[in-house]
């Protein structure tokens, strides 16, 4: 992660996040495993059903992390275009993987006579815009392929954005831009509200992109605040792993889906001011940081795993019980060593091509040697 004009520190990444982003994406698919396998870990804590949650963890941290490495960068159509390029040479390669994945299930489901449990699932009609990355965007209201997906579409849809909220994170007081962020919630919550639909912090392929604003742009602030406003705070470790230990209070005890958000935020903030200060932790080791590497993949790949245990189990053991616990570690260890793998073996290497691809990037050269040239 590079400085941005904002810098005030000597720290060129945040290593130790990482580590907790994988137990972010970790989190999402045992919730998912929780419902899917019927593991009923509600029965011991609420929080198994809230696991959602840590979906806004995600945008916080990528608001942060996109506006660390991109702020003060985006000055032409050029730039914007290579920074888009690079947001799809990102995601784009291991979604389309999948993608064909549940495609091919769902020829071979029809074919064999399957019932899934959501049979437009496997729509044709979402097919073009899964590939496209805009099924959470409003064209398509069901559940489609990879259902984990619709966050990826989200996350699209606020990098689009990024140059505007990262302009007006600049141009207003810190303060401003929190209030802004609380109107827009308020703002989803009435019109979510009024139009009978799931409350905005439960939106996924309902118009999930716009879940993604506030957190995002509560990213963006947090990365003025660290490098800038609020550069000469200094944190330990022990503070910011007690705020997420908060916000997992928060979310056993039910706590407002708003005000467990607001934690994640504060402990992301208090994360990069600890690292700034101690930057030699085990977090920030290279066995969290390839863990870090891997969520992505886990977060991607736990879902079309868990589809292939669920038919397997309910045509042998059956859901639920024992047997129920059995495939989901099963699976779930077989997901985490398919990520380390899908990273090193497959992201990257396809990250690299594609952004060595950039065309955008070469329109940028073109146009500052004619700058020069003039």
């Amino acid at each position: 992660m590079q400085l941005t004009s904002y810098a005030s520190t000597e720290i060129k990444e945040y290593r130790a996040l990482d580590a907790y982003r994988f137990l972010a994406a970790a989190m999402v698919a045992v919730g998912h495993f929780n419902e899917g396998f019927r593991l009923g870990l509600e029965g011991f804590s609420p929080i198994a059903q809230r696991f959602g949650l840590f979906v806004d963890f995600f945008f916080i941290l990528s608001g942060f992390v996109i506006a660390l490495n991109y702020t003060g960068r985006i000055s032409n159509g050029a730039q914007y275009g290579d920074f888009l390029w690079r947001r799809v040479a990102r995601l784009w390669p291991l979604h389309l993987l999948v993608l064909v994945f549940f495609g091919g299930l769902g020829l071979i489901g029809y074919l064999a006579n399957y019932s899934f449990n959501h049979p437009d699932a496997m729509a044709l009609s979402a097919l073009p815009w899964n590939m496209l990355l805009l099924h959470a965007w409003g064209p398509v209201w069901h559940i489609s392929f990879n259902a984990a997906s619709w966050s990826i579409s989200a996350e699209m849809f606020v990098y689009a954005l990024f140059p505007l909220l990262a302009w007006q994170v600049r141009r207003w007081p810190l303060l401003v831009n929190l209030v802004l962020v609380i109107a827009i919630v308020v703002l989803m919550h009435t019109v979510r509200n009024a139009a009978g639909l799931r409350p905005w912090y439960q939106a996924t392929y309902d118009l999930g992109a716009l879940r993604a604003v506030p957190s995002f742009l509560l990213g963006v602030m947090i990365q003025r605040a660290v490098t800038a406003d609020l550069a000469s705070i200094r944190i330990t470790w022990p503070f910011a792993h007690g705020v997420f230990a908060l916000a997992l209070l928060a979310i056993h005890g039910q706590v407002p889906a708003e005000a467990v958000i607001a934690l994640f935020g504060l402990f992301v903030f208090a994360a990069a001011k600890a690292e700034q200060a101690q930057p030699e932790t085990w977090l920030a080791g290279q066995r969290c940081r390839e863990l870090g590497n891997a969520s992505y993949a886990l977060y991607m790949v736990h879902m079309p795993l868990m589809t292939c245990g669920m038919v397997i189990a309910r045509r042998t053991t059956g859901l639920g019980g024992m047997s129920g616990w059995a495939f989901a570690i099963s699976v779930l260890a077989i997901a985490l060593v398919l990520a380390l793998w899908f990273y090193r073996g497959f992201e990257d290497p396809w990250r690299r091509k594609l952004n060595a691809w950039s065309p955008f990037k070469k329109m940028d050269v073109a146009g500052a040697a004619m700058k020069i040239s003039r």
